[in-house]
């Protein structure tokens, strides 16, 4: 049976929060002698080094990935007991999408949330300027605003261009769901986070057959469960009309073995397919609020929330559109004095929402994500280590790469603009105050809690490099 939970994880799938707080301490006291961790490749891929550089550089840091790893595990092992037991369904006695031990621990996760965006302020380092993280932090409605501004503008460059707008429905056959609403179960035992897997696996394998053919996939994919949590795809793709039976054929190659899992439908017009877009995004993209192209209720979009959170599934995504949303983003952001006119035409179209239009002057002037790999030396905590450097004369650091985005590439006029000219740093309202707060210095603050905040000493800002370093 592939359930994609863990021999661990059902081990220690009725943990309490104690329990894991106390195991996380313990695996902290393993790693500094052994230097093992049950999530090294979840280390990398967050903090990008390895697990134990970051227990030497940060110990609290490794404590909080620790725990929140130890809780993801246990969070999953519940839900797939409670998949196992039939509590999720579309019956009266089930819960829709997600169990209500999910539910409630999703809720619980939002609370301490909000508690912490109320308590912490975004600190500037230089001027010590400080600004409450509610004002930062973007709301249900912005990121629903986005993508609104965003599929409209989308759809209205894809037509001018010849691609006509086409929904896609993926879906898994009967093997996958727990707990059919029609017929009898037929479950094999495979969890919502394997479903995802396959369903990227097979749309992987079928971009790169149409990239082969000279087709571009351009769109947006949204996620949405079935009532008793498996998972299936809506798509909205822009198709020209000389490529839609070679797309039906790629699709139907890759898909086609899962049964009748594809379906493929012609936007009537464009507006219907900006709707269409927005009736999936209130339910599926954690921006929901309203009832949006069909009967969504409060109870949709609690459960739907608790299922992408549990099972760490993403709820929508944009395609084929060659990173513009990151630059749209970037471009919306304060921009320095001598930027040139190309720029502050792309900032303009940006922050008056016409996304076409930024598309069109973006696709002119070649604009990308100017990003640089930094490297960071930090002293070395170990006092052994401190010791044998001493000896001979030196000093022990430990050098840390990170890839931070410094602003935008404009590649056809060969100029680079940085559009983050500060540096903020997290801290605790009630602890960290502006007045307190040393100029790009090392600070220790203590949080309420006894837990304790270290903020390293930034680099200068960096010349800009000789090529373009493009963000992926």
């Amino acid at each position: 049976m592939e359930c994609g939970v863990t021999a661990w994880s059902w081990r220690h799938k009725g943990w309490t929060e104690r329990d894991i707080r106390d195991e996380g301490k313990h695996r902290i006291a393993t790693l500094w002698r052994s230097g093992r961790s049950l999530w090294a490749s979840s280390y990398k891929a967050r903090y990008g080094i390895a697990p134990t550089t970051l227990m030497r550089l940060d110990p609290t840091a490794a404590l909080r990935g620790e725990r929140r790893n130890m809780r993801r595990c246990v969070r999953q092992a519940e839900e797939a007991s409670a998949l196992l037991a039939g509590h999720v369904g579309c019956r009266g006695h089930q819960a829709r999408y997600a169990s209500h031990l999910a539910r409630f621990r999703r809720a619980d996760q939002l609370e301490q949330h909000q508690r912490l965006v109320d308590e912490t302020l975004v600190v500037d380092t230089e001027t010590g300027e400080a600004i409450p993280l509610a004002k930062v932090v973007r709301q249900p409605r912005q990121r629903r605003a986005e993508l609104h501004v965003v599929t409209r503008g989308m759809v209205d460059y894809e037509v001018a261009q010849g691609r006509w707008p086409h929904f896609i429905t993926l879906t898994l056959p009967a093997t996958w769901h727990p707990s059919p609403k029609f017929g009898r179960a037929k479950w094999d035992g495979s969890l919502p986070v394997a479903g995802q897997r396959e369903l990227r696996r097979r749309w992987a394998r079928a971009r790169a057959r149409a990239k082969k053919a000279g087709i571009d996939f351009v769109g947006g994919r949204f996620v949405e469960p079935h009532s008793d949590g498996c998972v299936h795809w809506h798509l909205i793709q822009f198709i020209r009309d000389d490529e839609l039976q070679r797309v039906t054929d790629i699709l139907t190659a890759v898909f086609g073995d899962l049964g009748p899992a594809v379906r493929i439908e012609r936007a009537r017009t464009a507006e219907g397919a900006v709707k269409y877009c927005m009736a999936y995004s209130a339910k599926t993209a954690a921006c929901g609020d309203g009832k949006i192209g069909q009967h969504i209720t409060g109870d949709d979009l609690t459960g739907v929330d608790a299922w992408r959170s549990t099972w760490g599934i993403r709820g929508w995504q944009l395609f084929g559109i060659k990173g513009r949303l990151g630059v749209w983003r970037e471009c919306r952001r304060r921009l320095p004095d001598d930027a040139p006119t190309e720029l502050r035409s792309l900032a303009q179209h940006a922050r008056a929402g016409k996304f076409r239009e930024f598309h069109e002057a973006a696709e002119r002037t070649g604009a990308r994500i100017w990003a640089t790999d930094e490297e960071r030396e930090y002293p070395d905590p170990d006092p052994a280590r401190q010791q044998r450097a001493a000896a001979h004369g030196q000093r022990a650091t430990l050098v840390v790469h990170r890839r931070r985005t410094v602003g935008i590439w404009l590649e056809r006029h060969g100029i680079c603009s940085a559009t983050r000219l500060r540096k903020w740093v997290l801290m605790r309202s009630a602890a960290a105050p502006a007045a307190a707060l040393a100029v790009s210095g090392i600070t220790v603050t203590a949080k309420p809690g006894g837990e304790r905040t270290r903020t390293h000493e930034m680099p200068a800002a960096q010349a800009p490099p000789d090529g373009p370093v493009i963000q992926p």
